[in-house]
């Protein structure tokens, strides 16, 4: 695992995130320019796939679900705001559950392919808060005298890319197939200097979007 120095770990979080929030928020803020086009909101149903990091290997996905907002920033461009939650479980003989909850903002541009067929590309940044929690741990707590923590929790910051490919059925409704990839980085402290533990997935699902 290669360190990665934080001097300044909370200031550097409060910033990333104070800028995220402006940045979505500063959409708003130009509806004049986009009258033309709609708003989106849409919903995922997904299947993660754990596929490397220093620990994240010996897990499974079970499923996520993924709630999305998005608007015209102008005419080819839009922003998006997602809510996001994902449980895994381990595959060692302790049993861990690995629940994460999501939050971030994307850009994606939708390109047309024909009248109902629609590419969507989109890349995106967010916070995620991960809870590990161990039933093996729980079990053992009922019968010994040594109580032991029976979860942690852990947060990190989530670079994505995804890309779905929606048919419009109605004028307000589509379906779509969609892949992505997520890198999670998680924070900690070592002997030699802080770091980060990384966690990558795969994560192929459907989604429903209704224009609002």
């Amino acid at each position: 695992m290669s360190a990665i120095l934080q001097p300044n770990n909370e200031t550097m979080k409060k910033s990333i995130l104070t800028g995220l929030i402006l940045f979505y928020f500063s959409g708003l803020l130009l509806p004049n320019t986009v009258t033309a086009q709609n708003n989106f909101l849409s919903f995922s149903l997904d299947h993660p796939i754990p596929v490397g990091g220093e620990f994240y290997p010996d897990f499974y996905g079970i499923a996520g679900i993924d709630v999305n907002y998005s608007q015209p920033l102008n005419k080819i461009l839009f922003i998006s705001g997602n809510l996001g939650y994902s449980r895994s479980r381990s595959t060692k003989d302790d049993e861990i559950n690995l629940n994460m909850f999501q939050a971030g903002l994307g850009l994606y541009v939708p390109v047309k392919m024909g009248t109902r067929f629609e590419f969507q590309p989109q890349v995106g940044f967010g916070y995620v808060l991960m809870n590990f929690y161990n039933k093996t741990i729980v079990r053992e707590n009922r019968t010994s005298s040594l109580h032991r923590a029976e979860s942690i929790n852990l947060n990190g910051w989530q670079p994505t890319l995804s890309l779905s490919w929606n048919y419009l059925l109605t004028d307000q409704f589509s379906l779509g197939l969609s892949t992505g990839y997520e890198l999670t980085f998680i924070p900690r402290k070592g002997v030699w200097g802080n770091y980060y533990e990384k966690m990558h997935a795969i994560n192929i699902g459907l989604k429903t979007i209704i224009t609002l």
